[in-house]
């Protein structure tokens, strides 16, 4: 089935990476449209989800190689950093009243 939509994507010139863009929030007219939104939330609460990004940040070695893909290594670890920067001044935040009394 995999291969069967990625053949028929080719054929409609879409490929992988401007479909996920597409699908998150890029596309006004894609935002509210029901598929797209039913399609997305199911991606965000899946079980899988953690493991995919698993996958992306850190690919599998290759079989009898010890080869490794770089992935999105880069990319994880930049975003990683605006993460992480969020959540400390969400923290700051909420201890910013019990600091000042």
């Amino acid at each position: 089935r995999v291969q069967k939509i990625l053949r028929y994507m080719k054929e409609l010139h879409l490929n992988l990476p401007l479909f996920l863009e597409a699908l998150s929030w890029n596309v006004p007219e894609l935002s509210s449209d029901a598929n797209v939104r039913y399609a997305r939330t199911a991606l965000m609460v899946s079980e899988e989800l953690p493991g995919i990004l698993r996958n992306w940040y850190r690919p599998p070695r290759t079989h009898g190689r010890g080869i490794r893909t770089n992935g999105a290594r880069e990319a994880f670890k930049n975003i990683a950093v605006d993460i992480l920067s969020d959540v400390i001044q969400d923290e700051m935040d909420m201890l910013k009243p019990i600091m000042r009394s």
